[in-house]
């Protein structure tokens, strides 16, 4: 194959051009760095309070929490291999399993992934130091929170924009110092709870209702969180050469996913039990160990850059892959513009809690019939280019009907099953509010997607008999 066949599907940019070998230069082991970084954020405190506001116990909501990432993890890692196989990102490999055209949808909702969780995880950030200084003598005012949001947003778009070798660089300093500040977190969480005698099993739902919001917090909590970041993932292990083997960037990466936000979870629903401080981060800290609150001050602000990084420069690639021809930084620069009116915008939002409950299952929807796509290109259909690194050719259709459809069916198939402040579908209700739109979407999706594609396979194997 030619070099100009390799690049003849990413003709818009030269920054979504396959990364050559000479410039991959990242081992398994950063790929661990930067999703523990990513998710050692104060999102992920909110994340496990979440189960114990909505009404679960700590048992009920540590087993869901566990359990749905045991699982998440899994899909999000193994979609981290097309991006070391060939050195794209994950929305340029999305137009190998969808077509050039057939992958814009899919591409414009990545963007609106991006930038609403660039907004959310700045929120959540901006809240907690606003309020840890109001409560230091600085008071809390709209111009506080926006200077504050304009540093955070300032410091993520230069980060972004030097790049992953600086991301990388970042993650290795800033991780172990986040990691010692969520082991004494952690510790002094559970000495609080032990201290006050709290019954684990003890919630305020039962039966049927309790059935339904655990089987919501698996899916939101558990399956969602991983899967949000699974249509990322190649544009950071694309930087790892490919003669490093696929099962040491699948558990490096999975375990930096897993680790680091069960980890986070789990302590976030123990505050929230304990203290009663629901959704508040910035009361999380306070209350739970106010003697470290100016160093846990500086390693929030820290932490929300290391996972915001990424969604700059995330945002700016998808943003590029839409046909956007900017350079990369004023890419990083508007995404990063949006997500500072969202994060504005959510200081002023008293149901946030709710807000981030729906992203969560509304991102299910869409993300888990792309997911199962691309696993099944990865190992099935399209073993060549995902795996042995022959990136795309010049033979992609601008609309590969049977990702396309199968995509399409999967997701409104998900929307039977699945249960947000927006919609609420039939199998739902009869289920006291259990969403499992994640199987229905993975189930449906793998069924007709690889049958689709037998029948395609076995019409041209036909063919080609008949031709010699």
């Amino acid at each position: 194959m030619s070099k100009s066949d390799n690049h003849a599907i990413v003709e818009d940019d030269k920054e979504l051009a396959p990364l050559p070998d000479s410039k991959r230069k990242s081992r398994p082991i950063d790929q661990f760095f930067v999703w523990t970084g990513a998710n050692i954020a104060v999102t992920n405190w909110a994340l496990g309070a979440l189960p114990i506001t909505l009404g679960l116990s700590l048992s009920d909501a540590i087993i869901m929490i566990v359990l749905g990432n045991l699982i998440g993890g899994i899909f999000f890692a193994l979609c981290t291999l097309p991006g070391k196989n060939t050195g794209l990102t994950a929305m340029v490999l999305t137009r190998f399993s969808f077509g050039k055209k057939g992958a814009v949808p899919i591409t414009l909702l990545q963007l609106i992934n991006n930038i609403v969780w660039l907004g959310i995880n700045s929120y959540f950030a901006v809240t907690v130091v606003v309020e840890i200084l109001d409560q230091n003598g600085i008071k809390s005012s709209f111009f506080l929170y926006v200077v504050i949001s304009l540093l955070v947003f300032l410091i993520q778009v230069l980060v972004a924009v030097y790049g992953f070798k600086f991301i990388k660089g970042m993650d290795r300093v800033i991780v172990p110092l986040m990691i010692l500040m969520v082991i004494l977190m952690t510790y002094f969480a559970f000495y609080n709870f032990s201290e006050m005698n709290i019954d684990w099993r003890a919630g305020q739902l039962a039966g049927a209702e309790r059935f339904g919001m655990m089987a919501m917090i698996f899916a939101a909590v558990g399956i969602g969180w991983p899967l949000s970041w699974a249509t990322w993932a190649s544009d950071y292990s694309r930087h790892v050469p490919r003669e490093r083997s696929n099962r040491s960037v699948f558990w490096a990466s999975y375990f930096g996913m897993f680790v680091a936000t069960v980890w986070l979870a789990i302590v976030g629903a123990v505050i929230a039990k304990t203290m009663g401080t629901g959704l508040d981060p910035a009361a999380m800290v306070t209350n739970t160990f106010p003697v470290f609150v100016i160093p846990a001050l500086i390693l929030i602000f820290l932490g929300t850059i290391s996972t915001n990084v990424l969604d700059v420069e995330s945002g700016g690639l998808t943003l590029l892959a839409m046909g956007i021809r900017w350079p990369k930084w004023v890419a990083a620069l508007v995404s990063s513009v949006i997500g500072f009116l969202i994060c504005i915008f959510s200081i002023y939002y008293d149901a946030i809690a709710q807000v981030l409950h729906s992203w969560m299952l509304t991102l299910i929807l869409w993300i888990t019939p792309w997911t199962i796509i691309t696993i099944l290109d990865l190992f099935t259909f399209s073993k060549e280019p995902f795996l042995h690194g022959i990136h795309l050719s010049k033979n992609i259709p601008e609309v590969r009907w049977t990702a396309l459809v199968s995509w399409v069916i999967g997701l409104l198939a998900s929307l039977l099953y699945a249960n947000t402040s927006l919609f609420q579908g039939p199998l739902a209700k009869i289920s006291y509010g259990a969403d499992f739109s994640w199987a229905l979407g993975i189930g449906v999706t793998a069924l007709l997607y690889a049958f689709s594609e037998y029948m395609i396979n076995k019409q041209n194997k036909a063919m080609n008999i008949e031709r010699n």
